[in-house]
């Protein structure tokens, strides 16, 4: 795959929001007492294929991201990190040497306190299953707990740490409970992803896992002993949070719109362009236009003639009208992509755009003897 070929970024995930954000949904006790809580349910494209929070790397991040938690979270709108389950966190000059303090307090959502064993269990797992995303811990030498709340990695070779620890796959902090929770002999048999895979959590987030049906839905449920909840300024936590959070599988953009203005969905990940117009105009609804990392790629297979010509790829790079396709196939919600990196992810550069030029194309055929 060529960067020439890398043009377009969608530069917006439609999320419509109902007005009146959150439905109401009843639970029903033993003695029949009808206990009223609060419901969101948001309609995403994707199925999800796992709920291992170590190898997971799929649309399963909708409900990870509030079930476990990592050290640090990143604000990309402020560019800026925010405490997690570590408070603070330092590293030496030779930037070799991280050191994390954890907030005491936090627990997992079967009452046991978070501590620094708990992540160093954690982060190992995942390094030592070497699954989806846990390349990014390759820097880590070696991980040392000197007490219960202070966690210290060293590195092989300088890495950005707190990127590495803020990540939204691969960073997730779970207890080391879950290899007595599956009979399992450590923390790398199969029986624990099977434990996570059947519909169970060990996490320490504000909502817990109540239901896990990958196909249909996935329920969630606030966990009242989140420690967030007691932080009067805490960012990440909203006092309009939803008792309960259900994900449910819409496959299409028609049907998530006809759900979220009938009522019947309160979110909906992704609509047809074409309506966003007329979207906005209904009272009832919220269109938020926001970024995200997606990039549309045309794919080359470079080993083949006449692909594996390098003029005749640069050719079609410059062939290719990329503001039509922004403003008629993407209704204007996108722009056009510099380099194979989404342009507000770390490592993009604005310099490596081509532009539509068919003179250009042309002159590069010809050069390249068509």
């Amino acid at each position: 795959m060529g960067r020439a070929i890398s043009k377009l970024s969608i530069a917006v995930t439609l999320i419509i929001v109902l007005a009146i954000f959150v439905g109401v949904y009843y639970y029903y006790t033993s003695t029949t007492k009808r206990v009223e809580k609060t419901v969101v349910i948001y309609a995403s494209l994707s199925e999800m294929t796992g709920a291992d929070p170590s190898p997971e790397a799929s649309n399963s991040i909708l409900w990870m991201a509030v079930v476990y938690e990592p050290l640090i979270h990143y604000d990309p709108l402020k560019n800026v990190f925010l405490p997690a389950l570590a408070e603070k966190y330092e590293h030496d000059p030779s930037g070799l040497v991280w050191t994390f303090h954890l907030r005491k307090g936090a627990v997992f959502h079967d009452g046991t306190p978070v501590t620094s064993k708990a992540v160093k269990f954690s982060i190992e797992r995942t390094i030592s299953l070497g699954q989806g995303e846990a390349f990014i811990w390759d820097a880590v030498d070696r991980i040392e707990t000197p007490d219960d709340y202070t966690v210290v990695f060293y590195l092989k070779y300088q890495a950005p740490l707190e990127v590495i620890a803020s990540a939204a796959y691969a960073s997730y902090i779970f207890s080391p409970n879950v290899v007595k929770y599956a009979n399992a002999s450590n923390s790398t048999d199969p029986k624990v992803a099977d434990w996570f895979n059947s519909g169970k959590d060990a996490g320490s987030g504000p909502y817990r896992l109540v239901k896990w049906d990958p196909e249909n839905e996935v329920i969630l449920e606030k966990f009242d002993d989140w420690w967030g909840w007691k932080e009067p300024s805490y960012p990440y936590k909203s006092d309009k949070a939803p008792d309960v959070f259900i994900v449910k599988i819409v496959k299409d953009s028609v049907t998530q719109e006809r759900l979220v203005k009938s009522g019947d969905i309160h979110i909906a990940e992704y609509v047809p362009l074409e309506d966003i117009e007329s979207l906005k105009k209904d009272p009832n609804l919220q269109v938020v236009i926001k970024p995200n990392y997606q990039n549309l790629l045309l794919l080359m297979n470079t080993r083949k003639p006449p692909l594996d010509n390098v003029l005749v790829r640069r050719a079609i790079a410059h062939a290719i009208p990329y503001d039509d396709i922004v403003t008629v196939a993407r209704s204007g919600l996108a722009k056009v992509a510099s380099g194979p990196i989404p342009h507000n992810m770390w490592g993009h550069f604005d310099n490596l755009t081509y532009k539509y030029d068919l003179d250009m194309a042309k002159r590069l055929l010809a050069e390249a003897g068509y």
